[in-house]
């Protein structure tokens, strides 16, 4: 029996690096885990299901969320991971780029 049996997981940009590593121990402990990320799973666990998902389209997020609910009842735990990077140092980014990394718009 896992500490969370029973609990669903959503977590954002899950797909590899530390989101997969997130969602996998998540699973591990009996979670149904939902990724939410553009691109493909890199990886199978038996309690982890993907789902493309751009976090920054709000209407596709309220879709998301609502087929969630409709499937599973709720949202137990939410892991907001994705993110995306301007490469540039920070004294010299645009306001324009600031705001795309810190709100992912």
């Amino acid at each position: 029996m896992g500490k969370l049996d029973h609990k669903v997981a959503v977590v954002t940009g899950g797909a590899k690096g530390i989101g997969q590593a997130i969602a996998q121990a998540f699973a591990k402990e009996g979670a149904i885990v939902i990724v939410a990320d553009m691109g493909e799973l890199s990886y199978q666990e038996k309690n982890v299901f993907g789902y493309h998902l751009n976090v920054t389209d709000v209407a596709a997020i309220q879709t998301f969320y609502d087929e969630i609910i409709k499937i599973h009842g709720k949202v137990d735990i939410l892991v907001n991971n994705a993110g995306i990077t301007r490469d540039s140092m920070t004294r010299k980014m645009t306001d324009d780029q600031w705001n795309a990394v810190l709100m992912s718009i």
